[in-house]
């Protein structure tokens, strides 16, 4: 819960290097120790939504931030940064600047959450949906990617392109994440139990490939 979703989970373990820093006594980890580090914190940031957590990704955000696929997917981060001072009132006060943060901080919060909440559909909102589940663990954001799955193009508006690639990237990436990851399974299981096929088509890809499954 974690760069461009769907791809975002396996594009981001491009991005990183390892870095492991050590302190007076005990050593005290101040970014993501690998690539796979930092993936699975984006990922799993709601299970643990504290400050020390979002301060090691803010600081390996400014490590990596030469990296040209940081770079070129830094507005999605940024709506990592902007889901976790929403919704955890957290704080990037003192972090280290990267260009996820500028556009952070130049971003309007009102006209964001006004696209994030109506009713369009695009391959850009899945990232920026995945993202949001995985930095909040809210439901809501699986309840509209699984929606978005099932678009009818033809009441697409001219616009029938973006709409079968909102749908079939919701699609893949729904699946794919039902497999790796248990909230989203579960989410799928319940679904599935009320009669949803493509919910059951997912539970099942995911029994069948438990070598997927994330802690």
């Amino acid at each position: 819960m974690p760069i461009r979703t769907p791809h975002y989970h396996l594009a981001l373990l491009a991005l990183c290097t390892a870095l492991f820093i050590s302190g007076c006594g005990p050593e005290r980890q101040v970014a993501a120790t690998s690539i796979d580090d930092l993936s699975i914190r984006l990922s799993t940031f709601h299970r643990q939504p504290s400050q020390e957590n979002f301060r090691i990704i803010l600081t390996s955000l400014n490590r990596f931030d030469g990296n040209q696929e940081l770079r070129a997917n830094a507005s999605l981060i940024a709506s990592f940064v902007l889901a976790a001072t929403e919704k955890y009132d957290l704080t990037i006060e003192g972090a280290a600047e990267s260009l996820p943060l500028k556009r952070f901080r130049a971003a309007d919060r009102t006209a964001f959450n006004t696209w994030l909440d109506d009713s369009s559909a695009s391959p850009e909102k899945n990232d920026v949906l995945w993202m949001a589940f995985f930095c909040t663990g809210e439901e809501r954001y699986l309840d509209r990617l699984m929606a978005v799955a099932f678009i009818n193009a033809s009441r697409s508006d001219n616009k029938t392109t973006v709409i079968d690639l909102a749908g079939s990237s919701a699609q893949w990436s729904y699946k794919s994440n039902a497999a790796q990851w248990p909230e989203v399974l579960r989410h799928a299981e319940r679904l599935a139990a009320g009669g949803n096929t493509f919910a059951a088509e997912c539970v099942a890809y995911a029994r069948e490939h438990l070598e997927k499954q994330q802690p």
